[in-house]
């Protein structure tokens, strides 16, 4: 046996004897059978401040993660103040930095902001816990009062990071897919509807924003790793004060990009092109809109999109890819916000072939739904979600994060230990329904990321006369 071959077997062992210690620290909590792994569910405790209060516990290192998570993000900006949220989170980055924040701990932090939410996350030593919970509740009690003079800074910062949306392609394609398939619905503003809009936002908006939606009743503390939260129930009760008392109402109104809607009559779909110049590589972005989250086909459209392009193994792998040879990668996936879902393909193309690629994705998604799904697809596709599910939930921080996502969209607290549950039940007729429920052409988008002049003649030249080009314009 060779040396090279002799330190391969020596990591792989390694590797293997690190998975086996995880899985025996944490034989204790979960349990094991031929088939199914149990995850334990979290502690969860409302305060009677309103506060939810989560902890996913492990001992076995001294670590802790504190995530605070605030039911609210860039769709609840008021009506002609969007940008709220976005400078939001500039302003309290900067301050967690400014106040030397767990990095001065020798830990991590970050402050993220999306459509429906906002999570400020701590990294640290477990010994730290109750520096970090301090730091913590500074920034996410809505005690602040934003100066004119802060927000401005950070007006200047964020024009100057969207100044040069063009150099940053794959930014660039993934806001505009995000754009255009969400316009007509009350994400379509998402970070802003322009930079304009924004540029009115005062700190005084900014304010009222963080003081009505920063509170205990409308937000989630969780703590992941080492860390008793019972023992730091009384600090974290009076770090986090009362708040406005009541349950927010909710009301969203849907909000229309016209410079990303364009509506034809003709049977072909219209191509968004966004230029690269001299770019020898095109990208593309396929999707539709699919139902939301809670929706009864949320399992059966999981299963239809690892039949299509989620596994290796799938149509659009072994027709686009290795039957026509269009590309090297292709793939789909689900991508879900509160109250909107979109199955969406993408994929890597050679500029002469980006108009066959369409051509060829269309009539696999067409030919699958109109059928038939065979029930043997169904059962492969099973077998893949589910290997996929346990790697992808094989640390504490994974589970705890994916747990915190599907309890806040309203999976219930066991949605891990129901999902594959859920999905085994999933039959062939289930698939079959959901498709053809559900994949309307009607809201199909497709954004291209490439060189004008060479993807305009693929897409030409396969018959995909309407298209539209986007600008950096378009987007702020």
């Amino acid at each position: 046996m060779k040396m090279a071959q002799i330190l391969s077997f020596v990591r792989s062992f390694k590797v293997l004897i690190i998975l086996l210690g995880m899985v025996l620290s944490h034989a204790s909590t979960w349990v094991w059978s031929s088939t199914r792994v149990q995850f334990p569910i979290p502690e969860i405790e409302t305060l009677p401040n309103g506060l939810q209060v989560v902890g996913w516990v492990n001992d076995q290192l001294p670590l802790v993660d504190f995530s605070f998570v605030v039911k609210a993000g860039f769709r609840d900006d008021e009506e002609g103040k969007s940008g709220t949220a976005e400078l939001l989170a500039g302003l309290l980055e900067h301050q967690v930095s400014s106040k030397g924040g767990s990095t001065s701990l020798g830990g991590g932090q970050s402050v993220v902001v999306e459509d429906d939410f906002f999570t400020i996350g701590l990294h640290g030593l477990a010994s730290d816990a109750p520096s970090l919970l301090d730091l913590l509740a500074k920034l996410s009690t809505s005690q602040s009062i934003f100066s004119e003079v802060e927000v401005q800074r950070e007006k200047e910062r964020l024009k100057e990071r969207w100044g040069h949306l063009e150099d940053y392609g794959d930014l660039f394609h993934s806001l505009a897919y995000q754009k255009i398939q969400a316009s007509g619905t009350s994400y379509g503003r998402s970070h802003f509807l322009s930079l304009q809009e924004m540029n009115r936002v005062s700190a005084q908006d900014i304010t009222r924003y963080y003081r009505k939606y920063f509170t205990p009743k409308n937000s989630i503390l969780l703590g992941v790793g080492k860390v008793d939260l019972k023992a730091l129930r009384t600090k974290i009760q009076n770090l986090f004060p009362e708040g406005s008392g009541e349950q927010l109402k909710r009301s969203w109104k849907s909000y229309v990009n016209r410079r990303l809607s364009f509506k034809v009559s003709t049977q072909k779909p219209v191509v968004w092109l966004i230029d690269r110049p001299e770019s020898t590589q095109a990208q593309v972005k396929i999707g539709f809109r699919v139902p939301g989250i809670l929706s009864k086909e949320r399992e059966a459209w999981a299963v239809a999109n690892a039949i299509v392009g989620a596994s290796f193994q799938s149509r659009l792998n072994t027709q686009v890819r290795d039957r026509y040879g269009l590309t090297y990668a292709i793939h789909s996936s689900l991508n879900y916000r509160k109250e909107l879902g979109d199955f969406r393909v993408s994929a890597s193309v050679r500029n002469s072939h980006l108009g066959p690629l369409i051509r060829r994705t269309l009539e696999v998604l067409q030919d699958f739904k109109k059928g038939p799904i065979l029930d043997s697809e169904v059962e492969k596709a099973k077998q893949y979600m589910e290997g996929t599910f346990f790697l992808n939930h094989s640390t504490l921080s994974a589970i705890g994060s994916r747990w915190l996502a599907g309890y806040i969209y309203g999976l219930g607290a066991n949605h891990l230990n129901e999902a594959m549950n859920q999905i085994q039940a999933v039959t062939t007729q289930d698939v079959q329904s959901a498709i053809l429920n559900g994949l309307d052409e009607r809201s199909l988008t497709v954004v291209v990321l490439g060189d004008m002049k060479s993807v305009g003649k693929s897409l030409d030249e396969s018959q995909f006369k309407v298209i539209r080009q986007v600008f950096p314009s378009d987007l702020k």
